[in-house]
């Protein structure tokens, strides 16, 4: 019998949830609602005609290196010798991993946020220390106490998934200030669109840290999940050390030319965030007038504390056609996230929540 590397033995593969064709099929539903995938509810902004255009060059190899790296260079203000782009930015996750850490070197991260980050370490042979989160966001002085001279690599989600919160400038500044420059940190920034705090860190300050790498990804904001494209955003020295880790040709040309296309959608943009911040609005208010716990967040999604019958509830909103996700693989088992979808979906989760907790009241 084959055995896995032990640093993969307490790793579960990944396993996505339900489809909405599955949660159809499974029963019986005639149409249902996702809301657990942080997904952009108005869909795919790219016209079928733009992917005609790249399976007509299926053919032939993508061309990485022109185009979608111009276009972001020039979108943010840096050079494009500062930029990878990746198969999502998971990927570019576990490149970052596989090109910085040896089995003698060790990563730090939360306890409660993206599992990406714990199974990177692990693909590099490296142990993972995962520090509580205080609050329901990354705990800087904590982080700075868990650091040792194996400590290679940091990864921090900020806006942080499951919860929404961030690490704002007075958190990031403190940390980076003590950090050593010995050790890479990686801003996981998936969400960073949404964020609304005046607070926030604005790219171009993160990256005057030399030891910094930014994550982003066009799977949510501008609704390419399915393309699978992300990249990342660091010094020409840093980005050069990461490409030793990537395969060639690693993102696809269907993939390239939609994130192009994407870029130019302003008013595409414009509207998914004005949607996120309205729904945001409607979900935290309907939520705690049920007294319920909503963390405030700055996401595309809320995290909120129902007590022991969470996973319950989850179960049953599936049955009625309504998908959210249960937080127990997070640490959060009393706990549920909530994408913000459109109003009426919104509305519909709503309706059906309420007619379960009338007969279930939540405990706790």
């Amino acid at each position: 019998m084959i055995t896995p590397r032990h640093q993969l033995e307490s790793i579960p593969p990944y396993i996505p949830g339900l489809s909405t064709q599955e949660v159809m099929n499974r029963f019986n539903l005639s149409s249902v609602i996702k809301l657990a995938s942080n997904e952009n509810p108005l869909g795919c902004p790219v016209p079928p005609h733009i992917f005609a255009d790249a399976i007509r060059s299926a053919h032939q190899y993508p061309h990485y290196t022109t185009g979608l790296i111009d276009q972001l260079a020039q979108h943010h203000q840096v050079s494009p010798h500062q930029l990878i782009l990746g198969n999502g930015s998971d990927e570019i996750l576990q490149l970052i991993a596989l090109s910085t850490l040896n089995p003698s070197d060790s990563v730090l991260t939360a306890l409660q946020t993206f599992s990406e980050y714990r199974f990177s370490a692990a693909l590099a042979g490296a142990p993972c220390y995962e520090i509580p989160l205080r609050n329901y966001q990354y705990d800087v002085p904590a982080l700075l106490q868990a650091l040792n001279p194996t400590t290679k690599l940091m990864y921090i989600a900020n806006p942080n998934n499951p919860t929404g919160t961030i690490l704002n400038r007075y958190d990031i500044e403190t940390l980076m200030n003590r950090i050593p420059p010995s050790v890479l940190v990686v801003f996981d920034q998936a969400y960073d669109a949404y964020v609304t705090d005046p607070h926030w860190m604005p790219l171009s300050d993160l990256l005057a840290y030399p030891n910094v790498v930014v994550t982003r990804t066009f799977s949510k904001l501008y609704g390419l999940a399915a393309c699978r494209i992300g990249y990342a955003i660091s010094s020409p020295s840093i980005i050069q050390l990461i490409q030793k880790a990537r395969s060639p040709f690693n993102v696809n040309s269907l993939a390239l030319i939609a994130a192009q296309y994407a870029l130019t959608q302003t008013q595409f943009v414009q509207d998914s965030l004005a949607m996120n911040q309205a729904g945001l609005r409607y979900l935290t208010s309907e939520l705690t007038q049920r007294g319920m716990l909503v963390i405030p967040s700055q996401a595309n999604f809320v995290c909120v504390k129902m007590g022991p019958t969470a996973k319950q509830v989850t179960q049953m909103l599936l049955e009625r056609g309504i998908i959210i996700r249960h937080l127990a693989s997070f640490g959060y088992p009393d706990f549920i996230r909530i994408t913000i979808g459109s109003l009426p979906q919104l509305q519909s989760f709503v309706l059906e929540l309420d007619t379960i907790l009338s007969a279930h009241p939540l405990q706790g």
